[in-house]
């Protein structure tokens, strides 16, 4: 008989130290076929504060239910269509696990990227302005 430790054993899992997640780690599929159980099974828990979810305006929605993930789809299907998104479980940033790939939505991340950084620079070069304060 081996000396198998469960305790030791679901630690590991609860820190997703064991071998075998309970799905793939990296999956692309339709808008459509993404459910909160899908994205249970790739990732088993789900963090306490959510995971990233991409919005075209460069911010990211918190996700951490199923009624979560349905508000974030209705809002990037009506605006993007059933676009494709990549799952990354092992992504070395969190915003990097979810991703849309649709170039509709890339460039229009870009532009709103590219606004932000003329707004910062053209607030910098005013007189009025003073880092710190």
């Amino acid at each position: 008989m081996s000396n198998f430790n469960v305790h030791d054993w679901n630690k590991k899992r609860y820190l997703n130290e064991v071998d075998g997640r309970m799905g793939p780690r990296q999956a692309t599929m339709k808008l459509d076929q993404l459910t909160f159980n899908v994205v249970k099974s790739m990732f088993g828990k789900i963090p306490m504060f959510g995971l990233n979810f991409p919005n075209p305006d460069d911010s990211y929605r918190s996700v951490q239910s199923g009624n979560d993930l349905e508000s974030w789809k209705e809002g990037i299907k009506d605006k993007y269509g059933n676009v494709t998104i990549k799952i990354d479980v092992e992504a070395a940033s969190p915003w990097e696990r979810i991703q849309i790939l649709d170039d509709k939505f890339r460039d229009d991340k870009d532009s709103y990227i590219k606004a932000k950084g003329a707004a910062l620079d053209s607030w910098r070069k005013s007189p009025g302005y003073f880092p710190g304060d």
